[in-house]
């Protein structure tokens, strides 16, 4: 089974997370053909904040942050885009909406994020 982090195949941009400000992400996000997946963690025994923790495992930058919710932005090793749309719900799970340019990085990340450690 794989799980995500440095050693996963899904870790974006190792070097450092890409900062993009929300206008930009916007503009992002109408601007290339994107393929959709999702993600479901249980976070009822989390020890971190869940979108923390998906910021830190996918080293995405965090674009727009509320309460409850985050949007997020990384660049992939071979340069395919990933955006994602963290919601918590009911403190009990964290949905996570995933696009990318690339859809085999999309199915990768919504397979790889539910093993995530919280």
């Amino acid at each position: 089974m794989t799980r995500c982090g440095p050693e996963a195949p899904i870790r974006c941009n190792h070097d450092s997370a890409v900062a993009i400000d929300a206008g930009a992400f916007a503009t992002l996000l109408t601007t290339h053909s994107w393929h959709g997946a999702a993600a479901k963690l249980s976070c009822k025994s989390a020890k971190r904040d869940p979108i923390d923790a998906v910021a830190a495992a996918l080293n995405a930058s965090v674009v727009e942050r509320q309460a409850s919710s985050a949007s997020m932005y990384a660049v992939a090793r071979g340069g395919a885009h990933l955006a994602l749309l963290a919601k918590l719900k009911d403190g009990k799970s964290l949905k996570v909406d995933i696009k990318s340019t690339d859809a085999a990085l999309a199915d990768a990340v919504a397979g790889e994020l539910p093993f995530l450690a919280l």
